[in-house]
């Protein structure tokens, strides 16, 4: 928190992940009067949903929808990635 303040006119876009399984998006602006930063403006957003949607998608791009297994794709790529390093 102390680093998100330490310019006040920094900006702030970063992901909270709760113990319970909920997903924040939290962003931080500086409030500006007349050229002057005098507060800032917190949001707080539930991705939760979004969240898992992206997940789902990701698994589904490597993983058969009907059997959960994984594709022959994913084998390659795991192959590929494990030559790299």
């Amino acid at each position: 928190m102390l680093r998100i303040c330490t310019p006040p006119d920094a900006e702030s876009n970063d992901t909270l992940e709760f113990v319970d399984g909920r997903v924040f998006q939290r962003l931080s602006k500086p409030q500006y009067v007349s050229g002057d930063v005098v507060g800032r403006v917190w949001s707080f957003s539930d991705v939760t949903e979004a969240e898992a949607s992206r997940n789902d998608l990701a698994h589904l791009a490597f993983h058969d929808a009907l059997t959960g297994l994984a594709t022959e794709l994913s084998s390659k790529t795991a192959s590929i990635s494990a030559r790299t390093f």
